[in-house]
């Protein structure tokens, strides 16, 4: 089923392990704990800070870089820190390591990003684990 698959292609948050471990969660905590202390706020606030970074930007990587105009980073999305779903992300993403879209499998545990990966690139996807 899968013998015309070389390159795979792999999310790491919540699809290489289960989300039982919870280490989405522990990541999350860190990051609230750094929005406190970058802007003097409390965890509510931090959260709150967190939730419009990633409805705005997608990441709250990428919206502390626009809002704090950092640029000129390199990130493993190698996509200008454009997040999955969007488009643009895969296509750089297979640009900057050659991959052939039509011979990748992603393994990714949104369904979102399966679908625009699928719509994208038409390559084979697979989601590892049942949300």
């Amino acid at each position: 089923m899968l013998s015309h698959v070389d390159t795979w292609v792999l999310d790491l948050d919540n699809t290489l392990y289960p989300p039982s471990t919870g280490l989405a969660d522990q990541m999350n905590t860190r990051i609230r704990e750094y929005l406190s202390t970058l802007y003097a706020v409390d965890e509510p606030t931090a959260r709150d800070l967190q939730a419009q970074l990633v409805a705005d930007r997608g990441t709250t990587l990428r919206g502390l870089m626009n809002t704090m105009g950092v640029d000129g980073v390199f990130d493993v999305l190698a996509a200008g820190l454009v997040p999955k779903p969007f488009p643009d992300s895969y296509r750089q993403f297979l640009e900057r390591f050659e991959v052939v879209p039509g011979r990748a499998a992603l393994f990714d545990d949104l369904a979102v990003n399966l679908t625009a990966f699928l719509y994208s690139l038409t390559a084979p996807a697979v989601r590892p684990w049942t949300m």
